[in-house]
């Protein structure tokens, strides 16, 4: 009687290249999976978005095949622009088997996860637009200036409007909230 024993290894492995980043002005980033043992059917891989404001996936699903378990599948990431400024994100996409679709030694593989890093391309700051210089006259004239902000705030932004000499002209609004 013999026995052999089984030196192959029941799991995937993700491969990234110096971790992945993408930025909001749509740029790229991509990783690899491959099976450790080939498997008798087929094993899908469900890819799960943690994030769709900030990234989007170029596949929600990987089905590798006993004839091409041992070739890299690669998942795209594409960062999403957002109006916010809310700072560089850290999102996480899931990796899992798909226990009703595949080969059932793998289903017990745990699932595996990427972090994600979307750099923010918005920046805080405001403009002020004139229709062509404001300017008012002794007699009682009005005019008007409009401010705008240059992105879109996470929370609510308030300017205080004053007057520099109120005895030559005056405001209508004491603030501003955006």
């Amino acid at each position: 009687s013999v026995t052999t024993i089984d030196n192959e290894v029941v799991d995937f492995l993700v491969t990234e290249s110096g971790g992945t980043s993408v930025s909001e002005s749509g740029s790229t980033d991509s990783f690899s999976i491959i099976l450790g043992a080939q498997p008798a059917a087929d094993v899908v891989i469900t890819v799960t978005n943690g994030d769709a404001t900030e990234m989007s996936l170029s596949t929600t699903s990987l089905t590798f095949t006993n004839a091409d378990w041992n070739v890299p599948q690669f998942v795209t990431v594409t960062g999403a622009d957002d109006p916010t400024v809310d700072g560089n994100q850290v999102s996480t996409i899931t990796l899992s088997i798909n226990a009703a679709a595949s080969d059932d030694p793998f289903d017990a593989v745990p699932n595996r996860t990427v972090s994600v890093t979307t750099t923010d391309n918005d920046t805080a700051g405001f403009s002020i637009v004139e229709t062509s210089g404001t300017s008012v006259s002794e007699s009682g004239t009005t005019d008007t200036f409009t401010v705008v902000l240059a992105s879109q705030p996470l929370t609510d932004v308030v300017f205080s409007v004053s007057s520099g000499d109120t005895g030559e002209a005056t405001v209508d609004l004491a603030s501003l909230t955006f």
